[in-house]
């Protein structure tokens, strides 16, 4: 028998997407109209979280979101777009597995592997090689898995749904080992800052559901569910930060880059709690 919550999100999303007319929030910030050499994604980062318990040099302002997950912002920010003066360094296999549907291209694209500190160096290795280019960075964390936090009571090879019906993980205990990845990442971007120059933008994809509403029925729910534009998810920090000179950006043709297996995106969309 199909899980009753999960249902009851399924109806709040064919409402908010008018009936799947919509593939994402027609309401979200376009993240490429935006000014900035670097713009740094953390992963699955609430307005909130980022707010309260961040602390990192620039001004913080709310943007929107075109998703509530990574696959809603992906459409609404990429699908057929040549982006040909980005080059976007990712831990996220999302884009690995859209990109051809959604008709999307990209200067360069570098896949990393989640750890916060391999994706920090294939940043520092993109910028020294694309000089005049943006740089596009995104961050798997605070996104599930934590990180730091016991395996064993936390990873049930499902998503944050299934990790709180299935363990005896409180809601408590959930919230402070995501910020703990938060803390963890936030260290990674503090790395940046001190080693690029440049024009900065912290944001997110997109939020994180701990047991607050859906909406328009106001079913509570763990994680990120796609379609669900409440504040939580959709909300997301826009943080600018400024230092030394700005990078001078010139459009050009893609460039080769190194081809993925499908069942490496696979494998990681799995370890981050998604059925693939």
């Amino acid at each position: 028998m199909k899980d009753p919550i999960r249902i009851i999100t399924e109806v709040n999303r064919l409402i908010n997407r008018r009936g799947n007319l919509n593939s994402h929030n027609k309401d979200g910030v376009d993240i490429f109209s935006k000014d900035w050499d670097y713009l740094i994604l953390l992963d699955a980062c609430r307005y909130d979280a980022f707010s309260e318990h961040v602390d990192l040099p620039g001004e913080l302002e709310s943007q929107t979101s075109k998703g509530s997950s990574s696959v809603e912002f992906i459409h609404g920010n990429f699908a057929d777009r040549e982006l040909h003066d980005v080059v976007y360094v990712t831990a996220n296999p999302w884009f690995e597995r859209l990109v051809d549907s959604i008709n999307a291209s990209v200067h360069g694209h570098i896949y990393c592997d989640f750890e916060p500190d391999n994706v920090t160096s294939a940043v520092l290795d993109a910028a020294e090689e694309y000089p005049n280019k943006r740089i596009l960075v995104h961050y798997m964390q605070p996104h599930f898995p934590y990180l730091r936090a016991d395996a064993d009571k936390f990873h049930t090879g499902g998503d944050l749904q299934t990790t709180f019906r299935e363990t005896d993980v409180t809601r408590s205990e959930m919230w402070d080992a995501y910020l703990d990845n938060l803390d963890l990442v936030t260290g990674e971007v503090t790395r940046l800052f001190k080693e690029l120059q440049g024009r900065f933008v912290v944001s997110a994809d997109h939020g994180e559901l701990f047991g607050e509403r859906e909406a328009p029925i106001p079913n509570r729910r763990y994680g990120h569910p796609r379609g669900i534009y409440v504040d939580k998810l959709v909300k997301v920090p826009w943080l600018t930060y400024e230092s030394g000179s700005r990078r001078r950006i010139v459009a050009e043709p893609p460039v080769e880059t190194e081809s993925v297996a499908d069942s490496r995106v696979t494998e990681d969309l799995r370890d981050l709690g998604y059925v693939a």
